[in-house]
């Protein structure tokens, strides 16, 4: 596999420039790409190359950004227990306020009551909320099978699928 440094000049730019976009492909950066003197086959393979090296880092920087989420979301959790046992103590011990040497801990009554549905089927209509949406699955199915479903339509669209090892076959 080609490496972003043996890549030429011109599209190493071109990356970056791209990257210091926030990964939009702008006219002037597109132009770019065309003003390379390069033939079809080395510059779509030359974009190839690039859109490998950026899925790599992709790769690398979500495994890294999964972890740090992972750490937070644990050490969240660890704050919200441990406070969660503060509370459940002091309800216990029917404590309103402790006094350390460096927290003062106060068990207080919230400013508004909270809302609890015991059970949602016996709520009028008035006060439920329903998100309605497609059944995709559904509709795909009724039309594929040659129902006519008003309000929607398959449509084929298109995407680039790419693959190593395909060098000298036509596609």
């Amino acid at each position: 596999m080609t490496k972003l440094w043996e890549i030429s000049e011109g599209m190493r730019r071109v990356a970056a420039d791209i990257e210091a976009s926030e990964g939009e492909l702008t006219e002037e950066i597109e132009a770019k790409i065309e003003l390379l003197n390069m033939d079809w086959e080395h510059k779509v393979e030359a974009c190839c190359h690039v859109m490998d090296e950026i899925q790599s880092r992709h790769d690398v920087l979500k495994a890294h950004v999964d972890r740090l989420a992972s750490a937070m979301k644990s050490l969240k959790r660890s704050k919200e227990s441990l406070k969660d046992y503060v509370h459940r103590q002091h309800e216990l011990a029917g404590k309103k306020k402790t006094i350390t040497s460096t927290y003062v801990v106060t068990l207080q009554n919230n400013s508004m009551p909270s809302v609890l549905v015991s059970q949602f089927d016996q709520l009028p209509d008035d006060y439920r909320k329903i998100k309605e949406s497609a059944d995709t699955k559904k509709i795909r199915a009724s039309i594929e099978a040659g129902e006519v479903v008003p309000g929607a339509h398959l449509e084929y669209g298109t995407h680039i699928r790419m693959r190593l090892g395909a060098a000298g076959k036509e596609e």
